[in-house]
């Protein structure tokens, strides 16, 4: 992915990366993997990528237990939304294991199979993360197969990209100086698309002055992408093409959707505790007749955080979300969805509970023009105390993040969620 750019050796895909080790200091500890993950959450940024350098034996349904991506377990998938909940990209090794992740598979020791891969299925969950499986290294590129565990790519409709699987160049795992030319498995196809991720990240802040969110990232690192010689039966998704993208100027286009956390905010990723003080969500008692000339650009109330009122109990009450797109291309498409919850659980996302989606009819310009959802009504349940109302907004080309599941990590300040996107934001209302 990067090396040192001396004389020796090669430099990697992206040698001015910097990079961080967490390392798994038990590989027999339930948590050994987990508290390494949890380091570096704790130790990472909004637009910057966690490359999973590992894979976990499940059970399926075919072939018996073979190399799955980790977020098979509930912990592992819990802990990789929670890292793309907060703004990390994700990149997580596919496994060698064979297996068409589309079909059946159990991470309880075969009590439960369900299709949790399975992008058509009800089963289906999405950790955000990017998974890569992996591919011949000659041209045309096809699925690596194989008949044993850890010797063929998994794939299926969950795998996002690909990338060589065989017959890589990186430093030696043999010794401490030398190189070699044979390292592979998704292990070696996951840190190239890695190292493509980087590069795409770096030229989408120097050109647009923001960085990637992980959905928006995912999204876009296939664009262009090149197919295997028989994608219908490889399954393993698109390979990166950076030249396409480039050529295309797909890094030079793409909307940034926000909601501002407190009057000033410019879009700008934050740190600190969470204010619950957003100027964009407002409370009504009463269906306004034209939301845009009131609460739009234009109507001089641009930067009022005073225009609720009082939130009804047991009565009916109108919702309105308002957004900025700092970005270069219009957020077609957009939403907001809004949960309320009361003030002891507003860090608790199992505590939130959603009231519905306010759309953006005619999506949120590009310019930084301040746009006005439709009314979205609520019923506020009867003797609830002052909830505080919690927005995530999202677009085509610039996705919601993910609402955190499970049990949030004592070593994690879910403040982050807020601050660190955009797109997110709350707002203590009075009943």
């Amino acid at each position: 992915m990067f090396m040192v750019d001396n004389t020796v050796g090669g430099i990697g895909i992206a040698p001015r990366a910097r990079g961080r080790v967490s390392q798994i200091n038990d590989w027999d500890a339930t948590d050994g993997i987990l508290d390494a993950i949890v380091l570096a959450i704790q130790n990472m940024q909004f637009g910057e990528l966690m490359l999973i350098e590992v894979q976990y034996p499940a059970v399926t349904t075919t072939l018996g237990w073979r190399q799955s991506p980790i977020e098979i377990y509930d912990r592992y998938f819990d802990v990789l939304r929670l890292a793309t909940a907060l703004g990390i990209t994700v990149i997580e090794a596919g496994g060698n294991g064979g297996h068409d992740l589309d079909l059946p598979i159990s991470g309880d020791n075969g009590l439960t199979f369900r299709r949790v891969f399975n992008r058509n299925h009800a089963d289906f969950r999405d950790s955000g993360a990017i998974i890569v499986g992996g591919s011949s290294k000659t041209v045309p590129h096809f699925r690596r197969e194989g008949t044993s565990d850890n010797t063929a790519t998994n794939f299926g409709n969950r795998i996002d990209a690909y990338s060589w699987f065989e017959g890589i160049y990186s430093t030696s795992f043999n010794n401490e100086t030398g190189y070699d030319d044979d390292f592979g498995g998704t292990s070696g196809a996951s840190p190239i698309v890695t190292g493509v991720a980087a590069l795409i990240q770096s030229m989408v802040q120097a050109t647009l002055g923001f960085k990637l969110a992980p959905l928006q990232m995912r999204r876009l690192i296939t664009v262009s992408g090149t197919s295997t010689s028989n994608p219908a039966f490889d399954k393993i998704g698109l390979m990166p093409n950076l030249r396409g993208l480039i050529d295309g100027q797909y890094l030079n286009l793409a909307p940034d959707l926000y909601v501002r956390d407190v009057i000033g905010d410019d879009g700008t990723p934050r740190s600190g505790n969470a204010t619950f003080a957003s100027p964009d969500i407002i409370t009504r008692q009463t269906q306004v007749a034209n939301p845009a000339s009131q609460f739009g650009a234009g109507s001089g109330q641009e930067n009022n955080d005073a225009l609720s009122q009082t939130v009804l109990t047991g009565r009916e009450n109108f919702i309105y979300v308002r957004a900025r797109n700092r970005g270069s291309r219009p957020a077609e498409q957009s939403f907001a969805e809004v949960y309320w919850t009361d003030a002891s659980t507003a860090l608790t996302p199992a505590e939130w509970k959603l009231i519905g989606r306010a759309n953006f009819p005619s999506g949120v310009r590009e310019g930084n023009i301040l746009t006005v959802s439709d009314a979205l009504r609520w019923q506020a349940p009867a003797g609830v105390k002052d909830p505080i109302l919690i927005v995530i907004a999202g677009a085509e080309e610039d996705p919601a993040p993910p609402k955190p599941t499970g049990k949030i990590p004592a070593e994690v300040n879910l403040s982050r969620f807020f601050h660190q996107n955009n797109n997110v934001a709350a707002k203590s209302t009075r009943t």
